[in-house]
């Protein structure tokens, strides 16, 4: 049952969840905010942004996988828009986007050790947001890469490509 309906158990809440997730990591970026003059949102909130993107990201990664599956085994014969992406979209788009994901991330991370080092290894106050910003950026790079692969396994089908069907005729019929 859980394949026939992916979008709905998988894709809708990880991206709901991912957006929720970044929309409290770029906000707390700058700094603390202010809600009432009694509470105040930080690091700690920034930290659930985090990690909010993150599992954001690999339910909605479960929800390709769970999509290209049912294509594959012919549980889902009309999905028109996905024959078309499975066409378009292949494993070297993913790795690009991975890669820079993960390269930007890595970048970021670099550029506030070299900081912290110049300044002789004290206290990071400042700098522990912008890790938490950079370090999310190289960990979805680093999903996405092997997230990209998988799906990439997954559409390799018994006997033909996923995106050939139509091309090939169905030998499974």
């Amino acid at each position: 049952m859980l394949l026939y309906a992916p979008n709905w158990l998988f894709l809708l809440p990880g991206i709901l969840l991912m957006v929720l997730g970044l929309t409290l990591v770029f906000w707390l970026l700058p700094g603390p905010r202010h809600i009432t003059d009694h509470v105040v949102v930080d690091i700690h909130t920034m930290v659930f942004g985090v990690m909010f993107t993150l599992m954001g990201a690999q339910i909605t990664a479960v929800g390709f996988f769970a999509k290209v599956f049912s294509y594959a085994e012919r549980f889902d014969r009309n999905s028109i828009s996905l024959q078309r992406v499975l066409r378009r979209v292949q494993l070297e788009h993913g790795l690009a986007l991975g890669g820079l994901l993960f390269l930007t991330g890595l970048a970021g991370c670099a550029w506030i050790t070299w900081g912290w080092a110049a300044s002789g290894f004290g206290p990071l106050y400042e700098g522990v947001r912008a890790v938490l910003f950079w370090s999310m950026w190289a960990f979805l790079g680093v999903q996405v890469i092997f997230s990209s692969f998988f799906l990439s396994m997954l559409g390799i089908s018994r006997d033909i490509y996923i995106g050939d069907y139509e091309r090939a005729g169905d030998l499974r019929a």
